[in-house]
């Protein structure tokens, strides 16, 4: 498996079930995941696939210009 291929699925592959693409998340967290977790686990998905749509559209011109943009969402 390459790196980000599981979360990283192009735009057009994503199900159009919001349910369907929340359980990868779920999986993902641990059983005794509190609700805040499980939010934040799903809005840092959400912020990445923003981010590579953006490098992929030319938005940024480096992985670095990506990173930084990046850190400035999460924090």
């Amino acid at each position: 498996m390459k790196f980000g291929e599981e979360i990283g699925k192009a735009s057009d592959d994503q199900p159009d079930n919001e349910s369907e693409s929340v359980n990868p998340v779920l999986i993902a967290c641990r059983d005794s995941a509190a609700p805040d977790e499980i939010e934040y686990a799903i809005f840092v998905r959400n912020k990445v696939r923003e981010g590579r749509q953006a490098f992929a559209s030319g938005k940024y011109f480096s992985a670095a210009d990506a990173r930084l943009q990046m850190r400035e969402w999460l924090n």
